[in-house]
């Protein structure tokens, strides 16, 4: 693939998000970043190319960190990625809860998260109906319940496709937002930014919906929906 470099040539700006100073942190830069630039290379390909693209992805890891300490006194420490549903194309639907543009990184079984975290899975599913529509339409997000048993965890979120979602190509629907919420034992219910830090305490729960991918092509009946008009959210 050495060869795909050579016609391009990449110009970017000191001080931008692309070429930062020294001091500024760039933790997200290789799984958020650089994701989010790839797509958008993509997308300004659409006019020229469409039947070689794929609509939206998730161009995100999806990233929750959980960190707390265990019944036996051990601190751990979860860095777990939540894939999306891939763009459809101009010849099928897209595929459900993967990453597109870096490693198809597994997700960790459940099994394992409740034997060596202060974690109990509830449920974990399809997100039916998130990928966008289309002639054919996006792949569907993962859906994916999380409750705290032990006090003072911490949770890190480091995700994109929070506000802006997989957009669609050829006239197909963008796919559904990626979301995670959180429900208090307390009877508290909010959704988390891409990107913050809070604390869990015993039967919280954390309900990740990541997103779906876009469409591709127009919608058959000119007028199908999907999850991604679902805008009003309350955030921290």
């Amino acid at each position: 693939n050495g060869g795909c470099y050579r016609p391009l040539h990449i110009k970017t700006r000191p001080g931008s998000v692309l070429e930062p100073g020294v001091e500024k942190p760039v933790v997200g830069g290789n799984h958020e970043t650089s994701q989010r630039i790839a797509d958008a290379l993509f997308l300004a390909f659409e006019p020229l190319a469409a039947s070689s693209l794929t609509a939206g992805g998730p161009t995100t890891s999806g990233l929750l960190l959980f960190a707390g300490r265990r019944n036996d006194g051990q601190w751990v420490t979860l860095y777990e990625t939540h894939g999306g549903g891939e763009g459809a194309r101009t010849d099928r639907d897209g595929m459900p809860v993967l990453r597109v543009h870096m490693s198809n990184v597994m997700n960790t079984p459940a099994e394992i998260i409740e034997t060596e975290y202060p974690l109990r899975v509830e449920f974990q599913k399809l997100r039916r109906g998130s990928g966008g529509a289309g002639r054919h339409r996006g792949g569907d997000g993962l859906h994916r319940c999380y409750r705290a048993t032990a006090n003072d965890i911490s949770l890190t979120s480091m995700f994109e496709r929070a506000v802006v979602p997989p957009y669609g190509l050829a006239g197909g629907e963008p796919g559904a937002l990626f979301q995670v919420q959180i429900k208090r034992a307390n009877g508290e219910e909010f959704f988390l930014p891409g990107k913050t830090n809070i604390r869990l305490n015993t039967g919280d729960r954390v309900i990740v919906e990541s997103c779906g991918g876009g469409g591709y092509g127009i919608p058959a009946d000119g007028c199908a929906k999907n999850l991604s008009s679902d805008n009003e959210r309350k955030t921290v």
